[in-house]
């Protein structure tokens, strides 16, 4: 879904240029063979017991699909560049519904058949991809809705710097540093346990001690891994303790900001000082907004293939209701 800055810049364009890109035709063919009461290992997480049941009963799964990106052009602004990704947020946040709405419609439709059969192998399947959809693809989005609203607080806070910026004497600019670092460590005040977090370098060991989740769930066979293979080190930290996997921001970069505007002249400082000054609270800047472009597509791909699966699964189900009633009219 390629696109440019001129076609979603105003979020009342999104809904024109807003296709799915559907993961498998909706009158796909399955032709699962008799396979029995199989019913998959549930110490695996969902997406791999879903291949297995569909590999069981002869269904191929394709490789997994990749939709087509969404590519920046060169040469915006960083304020372009950061509107570019809200909006690319919403137009994923688009295809995120639609693809859910899309699941429980089918979920509703098949619900009577499986009750009705009761056999264990049925209600597995039936049961799974509730799993996928709530435990897995339902809450992907929260991440990423909430990963967006850390990144625009992030830009929104450092907006507000020019307002502590005026005209100093001999050609100089005039930076009213401790005013703007305690209206910037406010605006995340809600987001941290302790202020001792200024002075904190963060790690996996440490971060629930300092910084709030973004988004806590409930923890299932193979959650934790799924999420901190998709998650560590692309600036988010995973954790499971409670019964729950968390997913915290890495709050690194914010606490790198607020160390360099605090090195920082306060008062009168050379235009060229204030340059730099800029180009640092840039660079940690994109490395959030970095972050949350790679979740975003990171989240675009798997709620492809969540899709994927969901409905070759439902297929699966609609095509052994039939192959059951063919058997018992013989």
């Amino acid at each position: 879904m390629s696109t440019n800055l001129a076609t979603i810049r105003q979020p009342s364009d999104l809904q024109s240029m807003f296709f799915l890109k559907a993961s498998i035709n909706d009158n796909i063919n399955t032709s699962p063979l008799e396979g029995g009461d199989f019913v998959a290992d549930p110490t695996k997480d969902p997406i791999q017991q879903a291949e297995d049941i569909l590999l069981h009963y002869g269904v191929k799964v394709s490789e997994k699909i990749s939709l087509p990106t969404f590519n920046m052009p060169e040469g915006l602004s960083d304020e372009q560049q950061y509107q570019w990704m809200m909006n690319s947020a919403k137009l994923a946040n688009l295809e995120f519904k639609a693809t859910r709405d899309k699941s429980n419609i089918a979920m509703i439709s098949a619900r009577k058949d499986v009750i009705e059969d009761g056999r264990p192998h049925i209600t597995s399947i039936y049961d799974l991809i509730g799993n996928i959809n709530s435990n897995y693809q339902k809450s992907f989005g929260e991440i990423t809705k909430n990963a967006t609203k850390f990144m625009e607080k992030v830009n929104n806070a450092l907006g507000k710097m020019s307002s502590y910026i005026s005209a100093g004497s001999d050609g100089k600019i005039n930076f009213r540093k401790n005013d703007f670092l305690a209206e910037f460590k406010k605006n995340f005040s809600d987001m941290i346990w302790t202020d001792s977090v200024w002075g904190t370098e963060l790690n996996v060991d440490n971060i629930d001690h300092c910084v709030k989740p973004i988004a806590s769930f409930d923890s299932k066979p193979g959650m934790y891994d799924f999420f901190s293979k998709k998650l560590s080190g692309q600036g988010f930290f995973v954790k499971e303790f409670g019964g729950k996997v968390h997913i915290y921001p890495d709050f690194n970069s914010i606490i790198k900001i607020s160390n360099t505007v605090n090195s920082a002249a306060n008062g009168d400082i050379m235009s060229q000082a204030f340059q730099s000054l800029q180009t640092a609270l840039d660079s940690h800047k994109n490395s959030v907004n970095n972050s949350v472009s790679r979740l975003l597509e990171t989240f675009r791909q798997d709620n492809s293939h969540f899709e994927t699966l969901t409905q070759l699964l439902i297929q699966l189900l609609k095509d052994l209701f039939q192959y059951n009633a063919g058997f018992a009219n013989t």
